[in-house]
C-alpha cells in the first residue's frame, strides 16, 4: 500500500530517476534478504519422478479435464487480459487525458490498495473528479483479492495432493500468461480509440469476464465441493 505514495513522494522531491533507482535498490535488498535464507529440503530426491515438461502436461490436462479448474482459470485468464488492458495505460490516461501532476497520480494510486466498481474509473477527471478513480479502483482490488483466496482456497481443498503443484502451476501460466499480450493490447487500443476509450473497454471487460463463471457447474452449486476429485486418467 505505502509503495505509489512513496514513489510519489520521491519523485516530487527528486525527480522520476530517484524513484525508480530507489525501485530498483528495493529488489536488490529483496535478493539480498533471500540469500539470507538458511535451509535444506527435507524431501529425499526421487529417481522416478517425472520430467518437468512431462509434469506440466499432466498438470494442464487435468486443469482442462476438469469442470471447476478449467472454468475458474478462464475466468482468471480473462479477468486479468481486461484489468492489464487498462493498467497499462492509466498513468498516462491520468497525467494526459486527466492532466494530474506526478505527486497526485502517487497519491491516487496509493489509494488503490485501500480496496465492481470498475466503470467508475472511466469518468475520472481533473480537481475533484478524481474520486471516481478512488472509489472505483479499490472494489476492483477487493473483488480481486476475494476471489483470489476463495480460488486458491479451494484448489487447495479440491486438488489431490500429488497433482496439486502442477494444477496450481498451470492454472498461473493460464492466468498471467494474457498480461503480456493485454498491455500491448491496451497501449494498441489506446492509440487507436484515445486513452478514455481504452479505460472504459478494459473496465467493460472486467465485468464481462464474470460471465465464464455461468458456464459449467459453477453457477449451480451454492457451495464450491470440499473434498478431493480423483481424476479418471491423467
Amino acid at each position: 500500500m505505502a509503495g505509489p505514495g512513496v514513489a510519489a513522494l520521491l519523485a516530487t522531491l527528486g525527480g522520476a530517476v530517484t524513484a525508480l533507482v530507489a525501485d530498483a535498490a528495493s529488489y536488490v535488498v529483496s535478493a539480498g534478504c533471500l540469500l539470507r535464507m538458511r535451509t535444506r529440503d527435507r524431501v529425499a530426491p526421487d529417481p522416478g519422478r517425472e520430467s518437468m515438461l512431462a509434469a506440466a502436461r499432466t498438470g494442464l490436462r487435468f486443469t482442462a479435464r476438469d469442470p471447476y479448474l478449467r472454468v475458474l482459470a478462464s475466468y482468471g485468464a480473462m479477468s486479468n487480459l481486461a484489468l492489464t488492458s487498462y493498467q497499462a495505460i492509466l498513468v498516462v490516461f491520468l497525467v494526459r487525458e486527466v492532466g494530474l501532476g506526478s505527486g497526485m497520480v502517487g497519491l491516487v494510486l496509493y489509494e488503490f490498495g485501500a480496496g465492481a466498481c470498475a466503470l467508475l474509473m472511466p469518468l475520472t477527471s481533473a480537481g475533484w473528479g478524481a474520486a471516481w478513480l478512488v472509489a472505483g479502483d479499490p472494489g476492483v482490488a477487493a473483488g480481486v483479492v476475494a476471489g483470489n483466496v476463495i480460488n486458491c482456497s479451494f484448489r487447495q481443498r479440491y486438488c489431490p495432493p500429488a497433482l496439486l503443484g502442477r494444477a496450481t502451476a498451470s492454472m498461473r501460466v493460464l492466468n498471467y500468461g494474457t498480461m503480456p499480450l493485454a498491455a500491448v493490447l491496451g497501449g494498441a487500443l489506446a492509440t487507436t480509440i484515445g486513452l478514455r476509450a481504452t479505460m472504459w473497454a478494459g473496465t467493460a471487460g472486467v465485468l464481462l469476464a464474470a460471465t465464464v463463471l455461468l458456464v459449467g457447474p459453477v453457477k449451480t452449486r451454492r457451495d464450491l465441493p470440499e473434498h478431493e476429485r480423483v481424476p479418471e486418467t491423467v
